[in-house]
């Protein structure tokens, strides 16, 4: 089978790194939304950031990919700045899905939603479908392109969306809610082969989810502490954040009144859970 070759981007700052977030922030007219964020991904890495809803995860996604505005702090991607060029930043970052901001449309077919992407992102549509089947390829796949997307089950969603932003090279790519209705069987698959598709050329593939205790070694987790605690806790027992609800009782651990709002850990790293 016949493939295209195409250009590589060129995904590395200075010191050698994809992205690199310093003291990121954003606050809304109802206060803080996430950060400040210190933040950097080295090529091949997938970063996932998890938290409940309302904890900005999908905010964050956009500030990521340069598309958020009243962003405060520094956001370097391969090696141009966000604030400074922002023309360039946006050519090197691909959302794939960010909420109601960009997602495929249920009525359409995979084939269909291939050439949607590739009239978007200005390439041609034999380069689209040559680069999607090259993708598949490297990842052992192939999903039927006269699917409706909105009939494709939930993993498969999440891995059409991150193949479609990556129809044209980027440095950065983002999915949103990659998780969302995936059965929890599936889920350490599902963030294994998201994994494995940023070394294919060596870009940063970032990914929210609601949670990360799958998430394979060698990936980044940031977590988001929503802005607001929740007044309800065990009597007796200090009050636990409000994602802490989600896990099971034994998992739960206190609240630490001196906890930064953003937490950054490499999965495997001494301190972390694998």
């Amino acid at each position: 089978m016949r493939h295209n070759k195409e250009p590589r981007v060129d995904t590395r700052n200075d010191d050698g790194s994809v992205l690199r977030a310093t003291r990121l922030a954003a606050t809304s007219v109802h206060g803080p939304i996430f950060g400040p964020l210190d933040l950097t991904l080295t090529p091949g890495t997938l970063c996932i950031v998890h938290g409940t809803s309302g904890s900005g995860r999908s905010a964050l996604l956009l500030a990521l990919a340069g598309r958020l505005r009243r962003v405060t702090g520094e956001l370097l991607v391969a090696g141009h700045d966000a604030a400074f060029d922002t023309r360039a930043v946006l050519s090197l970052a691909s959302v794939g899905r960010i909420g109601q901001y960009a997602a495929p449309d249920d009525r359409l077919t995979v084939g269909e939603l291939i050439g949607e992407r590739a009239v978007q992102d200005g390439i041609r549509l034999s380069q689209a479908v040559d680069r999607a089947e090259a993708i598949e390829d490297f990842l052992g796949y192939r999903i039927d392109r006269g699917a409706l997307y909105k009939d494709l089950p939930a993993a498969e969603k999440t891995m059409l969306c991150a193949g479609l932003a990556m129809l044209r090279p980027a440095a950065v790519v983002v999915v949103d809610e990659a998780d969302h209705d995936v059965p929890a069987h599936q889920v350490a698959t599902l963030l294994a082969t998201l994994q494995r598709l940023a070394t294919m050329e060596n870009n940063v593939v970032i990914v929210s989810a609601s949670n990360a205790n799958a998430a394979p070694v060698g990936a980044m987790r940031v977590h988001l502490a929503p802005t607001k605690l929740s007044r309800v806790h065990k009597i007796e027992e200090p009050p636990v954040a409000i994602d802490e609800a989600t896990v099971a009782p034994e998992e739960v651990e206190p609240l630490d009144p001196d906890l930064e709002e953003t937490v950054v850990a490499k999965v495997g790293e001494e301190g972390t859970e694998e």
